[in-house]
Order: C-alpha cells, then sequence, then structure tokens
C-alpha cells in the first residue's frame, strides 16, 4: 500500500464500549388526592376505644368537649372529668321544681344522678324525687356523645311537718341522652328516662340549649315529668359547671 517492497503494514482498529445508562423509570403516581391513597399493606388502623376529654367543651379550640382520638395528644388530656349543675323551675299554680345534678366518670363509662324538690306551697306539700345510674356510651365523638344507662329511681316524701304521714318508694329506670356541640358555644343536651315507683309507671322528658365560657354554662330549656296520670314540667333555667 504506497510502502517500499517488502514492507508490511498492519491497520489495528479499536472499538472502545460505552456503557449508555437505561432511562429512568418514573415512581407510580396514585389516582387521587394524598387523602385518597389506598394502603395496600392491610385495613386502615382504627381509633382507640378509650377517650379523653377536655376541661370544658371547647377548651383551647377544640371541637367539643371529647378529645378527637386522630389528632388529640392522650397524655395532654385527662380521662376522668364530671360536671355539677343547679336549675329551677316554675310549673304551674304555685308548683316550683329546684334541682340538682352530678355525673363523673370517664367519655365511655359514668355515674350520674338528680334530685328534684318540688314544691307546693298553696297545698303545703313537698316530695324529692331522683335517679341515680350508671352509664356506657357506644358513641364518644368530639361533636356528639350518646349514653345508654340503668339504675334506681326514687321518691322521697318532703311535706311539711304535721300535714300527715309520709310516704316513700323506689324502683327502677331506664334512660338514654345526647350531649351535642354543633359550634362554640352552644351545647345542646337532651334525655328520655322510663322506670317506675314500686308499681306506678314514670315517665321523663328534658331537652336545653346551653352557652358556654371555660367551665360554666348558663342553659334554658324544658322538663316533663309523667308519673302515672299526675303531669309535672314546665321551662327550667340552670347552670352548669364542667370539671
Amino acid at each position: 500500500m504506497g510502502g517500499p517492497p517488502g514492507t508490511v503494514i498492519t491497520t489495528y482498529t479499536v472499538v472502545r464500549r460505552v456503557r449508555v445508562p437505561a432511562p429512568a423509570v418514573p415512581p407510580p403516581r396514585s389516582m387521587g388526592s394524598d387523602d385518597e391513597r389506598l394502603d395496600l399493606q392491610g385495613p386502615p388502623p382504627r381509633p382507640p376505644f378509650e377517650r379523653t376529654l377536655n376541661r370544658w367543651p371547647y377548651e383551647a379550640r377544640s371541637p367539643g368537649w371529647v378529645v378527637d382520638p386522630w389528632t388529640g395528644d392522650a397524655s395532654k388530656h385527662r380521662r376522668i372529668g364530671g360536671r355539677l349543675e343547679a336549675e329551677g323551675a316554675y310549673l304551674y299554680r304555685g308548683l316550683w321544681r329546684t334541682g340538682m345534678a352530678a355525673r363523673v366518670g370517664s367519655a365511655r363509662v359514668d355515674v350520674d344522678t338528680q334530685l328534684s324538690f318540688y314544691l307546693d306551697a298553696p297545698r303545703r306539700d313537698a316530695l324529692y324525687l331522683g335517679d341515680t345510674s350508671l352509664n356506657l356510651a357506644p358513641v364518644a365523638l368530639p361533636q356528639i356523645v350518646w349514653r345508654v344507662g340503668l339504675g334506681t329511681r326514687y321518691m322521697l316524701d318532703a311535706r311539711i311537718p304535721g300535714a300527715g304521714p309520709r310516704e316513700y318508694s323506689m324502683g327502677w329506670n331506664f334512660s338514654t341522652s345526647l350531649d351535642a356541640f354543633p359550634g362554640r358555644p352552644f351545647v345542646i343536651s337532651a334525655r328520655l328516662d322510663r322506670g317506675s315507683l314500686y308499681q306506678t309507671a314514670v315517665w321523663r322528658g328534658r331537652a336545653t340549649v346551653g352557652l358556654v365560657r371555660e367551665r360554666f354554662e348558663l342553659f334554658a330549656g324544658y322538663e316533663h315529668t309523667q308519673i302515672e296520670r299526675v303531669s309535672l314540667g314546665g321551662p327550667l333555667l340552670g347552670l352548669r359547671a364542667w370539671l
């Protein structure tokens, strides 16, 4: 190839291998927003059955009385709470009622007691009517607490001494109650009781709407008690302290 005779020219071809990286594969994208992603590892966790409580409804701008089990820190809230209340009511024709009530326990289990003093001044007659129950709360959420309870009902004759023989009676009592917290500062409470005094049927229903500020709630509503054919009902006004 163009060289002098007897000259051998050798040609080498050098081949260089170049490693080309594979194209990056984008990560899989979820279908829907972050809140709608499915967890394929297993079922979503359930909130704990046990609940904690604020010191009063809407404390620190919380949505209610029971602490949210998903977002609340149980270590910063109490497990036992309660409330005390006093109220007055005018029924009819000189008949007045004064009531006191207390409730203490956890968000799921508590004990409550109520006692009303009825005074019929024109007839010089009076009596105590009350009940005590153990309650369970199948629903205990920040916005609503629903309870069912079973206990005893009692009546104590409180007529003026010398006005005649005194009477006493006891029986059973079943109750269901609801506390709703639709938004600060409102509290809506309702209750229905069915019980007996010895062999006499007793019904009671009440509903109140309250305004709460820190520990204290001013409420108004209506209560009606039916003891066989005797009706005891009227508007009420009271004050409740959350503990």
